[in-house]
């Protein structure tokens, strides 16, 4: 599954993600892109390359399903032109039901 997981399409995305560092760090950032690999976002400081995240992610527009968790590390930070960093981050630790979560997100957006 890990093959197809990094193989999966990706699909543009406008949500509001919260990025955990730590305990007590929070960060919002802007869903731009996911696949069932992993997402991409808007932040508006820099986060280091390698950090680990956590991840709540609330998929469309329906509040009532519980948001998908998870871990992932930061593989791209790169600065905006109008300000503001585009992240990459890769998933490590996504249950495989959430992942059957996005993939059907995805179908479901083609």
């Amino acid at each position: 599954m890990e093959q197809d997981r990094r193989q999966s399409p990706r699909y543009r995305l406008r949500q509001l993600i919260h990025l955990g560092f730590g305990k007590e760090t929070f960060i919002p950032s802007r869903g731009t892109d996911i696949s069932t690999a992993g997402i991409g976002c808007q932040v508006d400081e820099p986060v280091d390359l390698y950090s680990r995240v956590y991840l709540m992610i609330q998929l469309g527009e329906d509040d009532s399903t519980p948001p998908i968790q998870g871990e992932g590390v930061v593989l791209r930070c790169s600065p905006r032109e109008g300000g503001g960093y585009d992240v990459g981050i890769e998933f490590t630790e996504v249950l495989d039901f959430d992942v059957e979560k996005i993939a059907a997100f995805l179908g479901a957006a083609d």
